[in-house]
C-alpha cells in the first residue's frame, strides 16, 4: 500500500475475497454513527466522505478516487 493505493495484485485479491457493491449517484455507503468495520477499493466513481451539521450544512471532509483504499471503522 503505497500513498492511499494499492498494487493491481492487491485489488485483484479484494475483487476475489471481498464483496462488491454497487451505489447509485447520491446513495450513502454508510451513515455517520452506524456501527462498521470496512475496508474498500473504489474500482470506478468518486466517494466523497462528509459530515453535516445541524443546520444541515454539509463539510467535505476528503475524497476518495478509483484506486484509492477506504477504511472505516466504528469506535
Amino acid at each position: 500500500l503505497e500513498d492511499g493505493f494499492i498494487t493491481a495484485a492487491q485489488a485483484e485479491e479484494a475483487r476475489r475475497s471481498g464483496r462488491r457493491v454497487t451505489l447509485d449517484p447520491g446513495q450513502f455507503f454508510f451513515h455517520n454513527g452506524e456501527l462498521v468495520d470496512v475496508f474498500a477499493v473504489l474500482e470506478a466513481g468518486n466517494l466523497r466522505v462528509f459530515s453535516a451539521g445541524a443546520n444541515g450544512r454539509e463539510i467535505t471532509l476528503y475524497g476518495v478516487e478509483p484506486g484509492e483504499v477506504y477504511w472505516a471503522a466504528s469506535d
